[in-house]
């Protein structure tokens, strides 16, 4: 297991098709929160989701077509992983022509 599945669990759809991610500890943004304050990478507090090791749900999507991963954890975990420009290129690279 890598270091980075260690800090990062997935969040196991409890309802809907949303998969988030979580980091204990992790603030997704400026406000204080309290030491009890379970919040998803997302900000979405985390209730009594049930959480699972990153390489484990990476088959979620393709076991289940219609889950997808939440947005704005893939961001914060990109950033988090100091990936932010490799992605950004990536993604540059695949934009077809035209759409720039």
């Amino acid at each position: 297991m890598t270091e980075t599945e260690e800090i990062l669990k997935a969040v196991l759809p409890a309802r809907g098709t949303v998969i988030h991610l979580y980091r204990r500890g992790y603030k997704p943004g400026a406000r204080a929160r309290s030491v009890g304050d379970r919040t998803m990478m997302c900000g979405v507090g985390l209730v009594k989701q049930e959480l699972v090791p990153l390489a484990e749900a990476l088959a979620w999507p393709g076991e289940h077509p219609d889950w997808t991963w939440c947005k704005v954890c893939i961001g914060h975990a990109v950033v988090m992983a100091d990936m932010a420009g490799a992605v950004v290129s990536t993604v540059a690279a695949r934009v077809p022509s035209g759409m720039e």
